[in-house]
Formats: structure tokens, sequence, C-alpha cells
């Protein structure tokens, strides 16, 4: 896939914008949308055997396609969130243990995240509401969980 469409609620239209810089296949990779622009992270490409480590925004005002910094963990994605203006990506690396990167939009830096926030996320869909970060579990018959800064906890 390298063609992307995306909704506008203000207009209650679809629309076209320009291609990704490289196809993904697969569902290994992530996006989200922070200040109002997209980016996509991850997945796997055709001219590599694997997941790759590229990653690209799309700004909506200028209507162009940009590459950002790689992720510096090569990983076949679970699930991704926004939480604070910070970028979370959860997946399997290679050598097939659960690893984590926060990508800040700011530095356009990608950073290893090993703390308590992550290492009880495995099969979890998170939401960042008010401030709060929110974890939903649905092996636990749907437990909802919230993350506690102060003891790094959950």
């Amino acid at each position: 896939m390298r063609s992307v469409v995306f909704y506008c609620a203000y207009t209650n239209k679809w629309y076209r914008a320009p291609d990704m810089q490289e196809k993904r296949h697969w569902l290994w990779y992530g996006s989200c949308v922070i200040n109002n622009r997209l980016y996509v992270a991850g997945g796997e490409c055709e001219k590599i055997n694997g997941a790759v480590r590229f990653a690209e925004v799309y700004y909506p005002e200028q209507n162009r396609r940009n590459f950002i910094s790689e992720t510096s963990i090569t990983m076949g994605l679970f699930f991704g969130f926004v939480h604070d203006g910070t970028w979370f990506l959860n997946g399997l690396g290679s050598n097939h243990n659960i690893v984590c990167e926060a990508y800040s939009p700011e530095t356009n830096t990608w950073s290893p995240v090993t703390d308590g926030m992550v290492t009880g996320l495995s099969n979890k869909l998170c939401i960042s509401l008010n401030g709060q970060l929110y974890a939903l579990d649905s092996r636990d018959r749907l437990k909802l969980t919230v993350y506690d800064r102060e003891t790094d906890s959950w």
C-alpha cells in the first residue's frame, strides 16, 4: 500500500493525500495524528525482506510528505498510542522480545522506553484522555486500568 485517503469530519468527505514515500504492506506499521500531522512508521517493504525502520509525516496544510528520523529498533508493531504529544509504538523486536519506542515530533527523535508504563502493555489498547493514560485489557474481562506516574505502575 502506498496510497492514502483520509476523512475530514468538518466537510464530511474523504480526500486523497499524496502517496507515502515508501510502500508498506502487512499490518506491521503504525500511524497516528499529532498536531494535525499524520505520522506513519514501520511495516514491511517490498524492497526489504522483513520489518523496516523508516517513518514519515504528512503535512496537510502543504499537502506534502517528508521522511522523519528512523526508529532505533526494528520491530513488528502490535499497537501504538499518543500520550502527552509523544507517539509510543509497542511491538515484537528481532529477538522476539516486546519492545517500545517513543517519538517526539518536537525533536524528531525516537527513544527506547522501558519504564512501567509500557512493560505491562501487551494485549492492551490504550487511550490518552485529559492527561491520563488508560488501558483496556481484553484478556481480563475488559478490565480498565490507569497509569500512575508517581508509582510507575498500572
